[in-house]
């Protein structure tokens, strides 16, 4: 039951501290642009361009069976080079529901923090130590998190450097927080 109690309560932290990282400051938006000159004329365009349906596209693009053709692997590293370069999450009929009513992502985001902090709970529980060794281990598990989503992005899909190194900070200040609560409450085996 205190694992249960414990989850629930760091969920809510992380996801809280997730609201105040994108809202509050100007970690969250790193990188993000919001206007494109052109914008009707680029979306009519993906429209028409996007053949593929719903995914993601990778500009320049290069069939994946290429992989072993040395001759188009060169052709795409030297449009790649060159640039431009787009990395787009394309959604042909639009967003679901309405997207401005945030409703349902802030119900999601919060069930999924709290399923990551009962599985952090589970973690602790079995780590022996004092409070701050088992803070700690919560610690890097968020500089874990960030390391085997946002770095592999930064690193293959060039997503901008700033984007992906404030993750850091998200994910290890967040899973800190939880920490410190899910610690106090989750004792290891034994105590």
């Amino acid at each position: 039951m205190r694992k249960l109690v414990a989850a629930v309560l760091g969920g809510i932290v992380v996801w809280m501290w997730g609201a105040v990282f994108h809202m509050l400051t100007p970690l969250g938006v790193a990188d993000m642009k919001n206007e494109v000159a052109g914008e009707n004329a680029v979306m009519s365009a993906m429209k028409s361009e996007f053949t593929q349906g719903d995914g993601i596209y990778l500009l320049p693009s290069m069939d994946l069976g290429d992989h072993g053709d040395e001759v188009r692997i060169k052709a795409w590293a030297e449009k790649a080079k060159t640039g431009p370069y787009a990395f787009v999450i394309y959604r042909g009929d639009g967003l679901p529901g309405d997207p401005a009513a945030m409703g349902p992502q802030i119900l999601h985001q919060l069930l999924t923090s709290t399923i990551a902090a009962f599985l952090l709970a589970v973690v602790l529980g079995a780590v022996p130590g004092s409070y701050s060794k088992r803070v700690s281990v919560a610690t890097l598990f968020g500089v874990f998190a960030w390391l085997v989503v946002a770095v592999p992005q930064f690193t293959w899909y060039y997503f901008p450097r700033n984007f992906a190194m404030v993750g850091v900070l998200e994910h290890g200040v967040g899973w800190l927080l939880a920490g410190l609560i899910i610690a106090k409450l989750v004792k290891p085996a034994g105590t």
